[in-house]
């Protein structure tokens, strides 16, 4: 998902954790990071959140909401 805020393109990588290649999240991940500013990974399980913190920030699905609030107003 990539939307624009203030002026900035952000990116949001929803992962499930169904993928199994761990080099495409990889991957991924470094091309997320060249072409955006700010981005994060939003994991649908919380017990995936720091395998996902190994490449970039990463948002629990419960704290999205909040999270989404804090760009807008922040």
């Amino acid at each position: 998902i990539v939307f624009t805020l203030h002026g900035k393109d952000i990116a949001i990588e929803v992962e499930t954790g169904k993928i199994k290649d761990w080099s495409i999240t990889k991957e991924k991940a470094a091309r997320l990071n060249k072409e955006y500013a700010q981005w994060f990974f939003v994991v649908t399980n919380r017990n995936l959140a720091q395998k996902y913190r190994k490449l970039g920030k990463v948002i629990e699905m419960r704290y999205l909401k909040n999270t989404l609030s804090k760009l807008v107003t922040g």
